[in-house]
């Protein structure tokens, strides 16, 4: 079983090129600043946090829902197409790969 994702409230971090908010749920890349949901929010830096690393969206949905939770594999996609257009930058910052998704690593 994959561990649950902690939540860090209050914090502002940097992972490569992207600066994280989680005061405010907001992700600035260079002068551009995104404020996204809370799910979109705690994905993107769970896949910043771990670049190049390959995760499925069985991994995904473990760490980011309930057991009990009734969702569906493709929920992952509907959160990363979200992230990728929210972001709306030219630089390709998730990589969709056979079954899954990762963060390219700077």
């Amino acid at each position: 079983m994959e561990k649950k994702v902690e939540k860090e409230e209050g914090k502002i971090f940097t992972i490569g090129e992207l600066k994280f908010n989680s005061y405010e749920l907001t992700v600035e890349i260079g002068e551009d600043k995104f404020e996204l949901p809370s799910k979109d929010f705690d994905l993107l830096h769970y896949l910043a946090s771990n670049p190049d690393q390959v995760f499925t969206r069985e991994e995904l949905l473990n760490i980011f829902w309930e057991e009990d939770d009734f969702v569906f594999d493709r929920l992952i996609d509907v959160h990363i197409n979200r992230i990728k257009q929210k972001l709306d930058c030219s630089r390709k910052l998730i990589e969709s790969v056979i079954g899954g998704y990762k963060f390219i690593g700077n």
